[in-house]
């Protein structure tokens, strides 16, 4: 897990993306999870849209939380 802040939407970089990948390939090799493994943000902006923005699978946004 890991929380960062900003402004705006988050946006997903290359370094970013490879730290994430990273944590999944050890997480999944470490437990052997029978079920799918889901990346999911969490964001009161959402999140800006590039070609790294796929690694999530679903996003919560700030009003789906306080609705």
């Amino acid at each position: 897990m890991k929380m960062k802040f900003t402004y705006g939407a988050y946006k997903v970089d290359k370094s970013e993306y490879e730290i994430l990948m990273n944590k999944l390939n050890v997480y999944q090799t470490e437990t052997h999870p029978r079920k799918a493994i889901h990346m999911t943000l969490v964001s009161v902006n959402g999140i800006s849209q590039n070609k790294y923005a796929y690694v999530f699978q679903s996003g919560i946004t700030g009003d789906q939380l306080f609705a």
